[in-house]
């Protein structure tokens, strides 16, 4: 029983790993990143429905048009065709920069590559007209700090565009799941911050946390919108031939609220509040 309350309290305080775990495990994640052919995964059918459904959805976002974008965990540069002016892309791994770049050459779009940690971002505040970040917060091993870096660099009267994995879905329950089990499995290695939660090794936001954190950091959420209603994650590649129909036929409901708040993903829309001079 003392095990069990001392671990119900974790999960309600929770404790970060120390830093040298940090530092270790980014090495480690920048040296995957490096390796991976991280578009291989989109043309899976699992990979290719998602790519499909997430640029719809943010296509919808009314964002602004031109000025100085910044796009935080820009990838190998899927969010380029659809953003207009002079774009700015960081991320940690080199070897994705270069895809972007690629990418954009193809597009013909202004762009400029930075190798850069998203926790600590080497630009002034108030920066960037847009800044956009697309499935990047997961892979943060702390969220918050990571949302109050990215959002610090948004000017004021700016946007802010999110696309995040979203912990009320089908998927992210399994994942909970899953990460309840590994931190009461070693909670003692996790609570004294030898080893990380289950978390820092993909993170899910809830429509609520997203928007209380964004508040807090002087913005007005201004749209929320779903993507990817039916779960393709948790299915085998073989079943979704037969399931893909099913999955395009709802997928219009991700829209609408409440389906909006139990996609796969959350697109979030946010507005740097403008303080009035006293």
């Amino acid at each position: 029983m003392k095990n069990i309350r001392l671990y119900i309290k974790y999960l309600f305080r929770g404790r970060d790993a120390d830093e040298e775990l940090v530092r270790a495990l980014k090495r480690k994640k920048r040296a995957y990143w490096e390796q991976v052919d991280y578009d291989s995964w989109h043309r899976t059918l699992r990979g290719t429905f998602q790519d499909e459904v997430e640029k719809r959805a943010l296509g919808r976002i009314p964002v602004k048009r031109g000025g100085v974008i910044i796009d935080v965990g820009v990838g190998s540069g899927r969010t380029l065709e659809f953003l207009e002016g002079r774009v700015i892309g960081s991320d940690l791994s080199l070897t994705l920069l270069s895809s972007a770049m690629e990418r954009a050459e193809k597009l013909k779009k202004e762009f400029y590559p930075i190798a850069a940690d998203s926790s600590h971002l080497p630009f002034k505040d108030g920066r960037f007209d847009v800044v956009i970040s697309c499935r990047m917060l997961q892979h943060a091993f702390n969220w918050r700090e990571t949302l109050g870096e990215i959002t610090r660099l948004v000017d004021r009267g700016g946007e802010m565009v999110l696309l995040l994995y979203n912990s009320f879905s089908g998927y992210g329950v399994v994942r909970n799941a899953i990460a309840a089990y590994h931190n009461f499995r070693n909670w003692e290695a996790v609570r004294a911050g030898r080893e990380p939660p289950f978390e820092y090794f993909g993170h899910f936001n809830t429509p609520l946390d997203i928007k209380r954190e964004l508040m807090k950091l002087g913005f007005t959420v201004e749209e929320v919108k779903g993507a990817g209603l039916f779960p393709v994650e948790v299915f085998p590649e073989g079943a979704l031939r037969f399931l893909m129909p099913l999955a395009r036929a709802v997928e219009p409901l991700a829209g609408v609220f409440p389906f909006s708040h139990i996609s796969g993903r959350l697109v979030v829309l946010a507005k740097k509040n403008v303080k009035r001079e006293e």
